[in-house]
C-alpha cells in the first residue's frame, strides 16, 4: 500500500513527474487533492492516489513550479543517506539507482549528451532495445 499523504505534506519524485522536466529529482509540497482521482499509472496500489497540485521548493528567486496530477506511487520521503534510492526510470521498478549516467535514449535519439539519468542496468537496457 502507498504511504497515505495529506496536504502539507513534503515529498520527493523522480524526473518528469507532473508535467516538469528539468529536474533530475526534486522536492514539492501537496497543494490540493484531486477529489476522487485514484492512480493513472497502473501501478497496482489499490490506495494509490493522485493528488492535483503540488508546488516545488522554491528557487533562488522563490519562484515556486507548479506540479499537476500527481500519483502517490511517484512519490517518496526524503532520501537519508543510508536510504537505498530506486531507479527513476518507471514507477514500476523497485530495482536500487545506478549512479548518474547519461541517457543512451536521449544521446542516440535526441543527440542530447547532457541529461542525465539514474535508471538501473534494468531499465537501461530495455531503453537501448528502444533504440
Amino acid at each position: 500500500m502507498s504511504i497515505r499523504r495529506k496536504v502539507g505534506d513534503w515529498v520527493w519524485m523522480p524526473k518528469n513527474t507532473g508535467f516538469i522536466i528539468e529536474s533530475d529529482r526534486f522536492k514539492a509540497q501537496i497543494q490540493a487533492d484531486g477529489g476522487s482521482m485514484w492512480c493513472l499509472d497502473e501501478c497496482g496500489d489499490e490506495d494509490c492516489f493522485e493528488w492535483a497540485t503540488l508546488l516545488t521548493e522554491p528557487d533562488d528567486t522563490g519562484y515556486r513550479r507548479m506540479l499537476c496530477h500527481v500519483n502517490e506511487c511517484r512519490m517518496f520521503d526524503e532520501p537519508a543517506e543510508d536510504k537505498k534510492v530506486l531507479c527513476s526510470a518507471s514507477s514500476k521498478c523497485q530495482n536500487l539507482a545506478a549512479p548518474l549516467h547519461t541517457c543512451p535514449f536521449k544521446e542516440e535519439i535526441k543527440n542530447d549528451s547532457t541529461t542525465l539519468c539514474d535508471c538501473c542496468s534494468s531499465c537501461r537496457q530495455e531503453c537501448l532495445w528502444d533504440i
